[in-house]
């Protein structure tokens, strides 16, 4: 499952914004008395006109480690996070993202709704 949020205005507390929707998305999934390995894996794309994170980056990717300076080992719980901002999505590293959210935010012409596939694509139009 992907979620997608785009949020374009500042925001206190990004992290818990991403925490309260992945919390929601789960309580939709999840019946009483289901297991909770049942949960799907869910990625938050989370779409923002500034770098909140402050690195000077397009995009950042959230690892789960557990461990210490020496050793530390993956504690994957099935959510993944993505955060990419307008602000520099258009360095090198994130070309191709960076392209997409801009073309997103000016809502350009150029993309259209794959209607039998459920997703966006470029149209190459001359």
């Amino acid at each position: 499952m992907i979620n997608v949020e785009f949020q374009m205005y500042s925001e206190d507390e990004p992290f818990r914004r991403t925490r309260y929707y992945t919390s929601c998305i789960d309580m939709s999934i999840l019946e009483k008395g289901r297991e909770y390995y049942e949960l799907p894996e869910v990625t938050v794309l989370y779409i923002t006109k500034s770098d909140f994170i402050g690195h000077k980056k397009g995009s950042y990717q959230i690892h789960r480690k557990a461990g210490g300076k020496s050793q530390s080992i993956d504690v994957g719980n099935g959510v993944h996070e993505r955060y990419f901002n307008l602000k520099y999505s258009t360095r090198d590293e994130d070309r191709g993202a960076g392209k997409l959210l801009q073309d997103s935010a000016k809502g350009s012409r150029h993309y259209v709704r794959d209607n039998g596939q459920n997703q966006e694509r470029r149209q190459n139009r001359r």
